[in-house]
């Protein structure tokens, strides 16, 4: 509507700007009708002489100098113009924006002929619950619900309108059929969606549950600034029977940089942000206990349709990490859990080196993961008593790196030009608008100096 009535406007304007002006122009002897006006002199609306026809006409002819017309004429093809573009990049935009796939970072297209992910079971523990009826996660979710004090899954009817549970989901195994669907890393994984209440104290028992209900990878894009009553004990019973835990490291690394759990427990993978240049974000956790790093920065996101979502966090850290995983489980099913472990950390763009405690051993890779040769070590190096993750580099590791270096330097001000929180044409718009209004009102400034 509001484009019909703009392109309306300029046509009317474009004719008001063509036609002559009946006192200059009037052949003589033809008889006009003028126009009737009010007791001061005003011309009335809807009578006879064509003013209700032409209300542009009109108002152009007794009210506003032609340079006025020709402003809004200008004004409102431009605004025009800018609205036409904004449905188009709104279909676009996430399918655009979804930087963190693309080649120059985890190049999930490469990575998927090889392995999506699937008959791998990842669990989604948070305290909001899953809209299962996202397009993005038809036939991926096995079960979800809210956990009950009894330790069962209460169905909570698809919770609908939560978000922070669902983004996690998506980004794990968001398979869209569309532009405007969430593409998640491993698109053929399965979801167990895990709702807990608001106490910490029950995050314990949704791991147990997770482990006991067929998951082979729990992520838990949660971090408290204390150690939750059972937290790690849970993550060594989880790890106990070949699962893998992943945690969200927290994101005050700004703020006095305190510890958080879970993914302060031994054997868990701590997942820190790194931004679009394989850069650590600073807003993220550091530390001794962060292993691995994952896009943090500016993640679109579906919010409610068509409308998207830029948000920045190591909540979106842990989901990435938990995909990969499922993928290399997928490809490898006969490897142990410290396997898998093992080899995304030798795959990270560390090279199977740590880089300080701000990465861990660097930014994930799926391709390179999947490339990875099997670790001769079953365990997990993690944990306290394992050994520790040989500090070597292969050939294809360090081919890795300088091709994620290059194609990062390469893309860099495509990445930056795509990672704002609003569309690229709103600002159009809004600056269309300034543009416009600046002009009108020098017009009528103008006008108005020369009565």
């Amino acid at each position: 509507m509001l484009l019909r009535w703009l392109l309306g406007l300029c046509v009317r304007c474009a004719r008001v700007l063509r036609a002559p002006r009946h006192r200059n122009l009037r052949r003589p002897g033809t008889r006009v009708t003028a126009a009737p006006v009010d007791a001061i002199g005003r011309p009335v609306l809807g009578e006879p002489g064509g003013w209700r026809r032409h209300p542009m006409a009109m108002l152009t002819r007794w009210w506003v100098p032609r340079g006025v017309v020709r402003a809004v004429a200008v004004f409102a093809v431009l605004l025009t113009a800018a609205l036409a573009g904004a449905p188009g990049a709104l279909a676009d935009a996430l399918k655009d924006r979804e930087w963190f796939l693309d080649a120059a970072h985890l190049n999930a297209a490469q990575a998927w002929p090889t392995s999506t992910g699937k008959g791998v079971t990842v669990a989604v523990v948070d305290t909001t619950g899953l809209d299962r009826n996202r397009a993005e996660l038809t036939g991926s979710v096995v079960s979800s619900g809210t956990l009950t004090a009894a330790g069962e899954l209460r169905d909570d009817g698809g919770s609908q309108g939560q978000f922070h549970a669902t983004w996690a989901a998506l980004l794990i195994a968001g398979h869209p059929d569309s532009p405007d669907g969430q593409q998640g890393l491993a698109p053929g994984a399965k979801i167990i969606s895990v709702h807990i209440p608001e106490s910490p104290a029950s995050v314990a028992d949704a791991i147990r549950y997770a482990v006991d209900h067929g998951a082979r990878v729990v992520s838990l894009s949660l971090a408290f600034d204390f150690a939750p009553t059972g937290i790690c004990e849970s993550v060594r019973y989880a790890q106990e029977h070949d699962v893998i835990v992943v945690a969200s490291a927290g994101n005050d690394g700004q703020a006095f940089n305190p510890k958080k759990w879970p993914s302060s427990c031994a054997g868990s993978i701590a997942a820190a942000g790194s931004d679009q240049h394989g850069q650590a974000w600073p807003q993220s956790e550091s530390g001794p206990q962060i292993v691995l790093a994952a896009p943090a920065v500016d993640i679109p996101l579906v919010y409610s349709d068509p409308s998207t979502l830029t948000l920045s966090g190591t909540s979106f850290c842990a989901p990435l990490i938990a995909g990969e995983a499922a993928m290399l489980i997928s490809a490898h099913p006969d490897w142990t859990s410290g396997q898998i472990i093992r080899a995304m950390i030798a795959s990270a763009s560390g090279g199977g080196k740590r880089i300080d405690d701000h990465l861990g051993y660097g930014v994930i890779d799926p391709v390179a993961a999947l490339r990875a040769a099997r670790p001769a070590e079953r365990s997990n190096p993690l944990l306290l008593d394992a050994p520790s993750v040989k500090e070597t580099q292969s050939a294809s590791n360090r081919a890795s790196a300088s091709n994620r270096e290059s194609a990062s330097q390469a893309t860099a001000s495509q990445s930056a030009a795509q990672s704002g929180g609003i569309p690229l044409w709103v600002w159009a718009v809004v600056a269309v608008a300034v543009v416009g209004l600046g002009v009108l009102g020098l017009v009528i400034y103008r006008a108005a100096a020369r009565r």
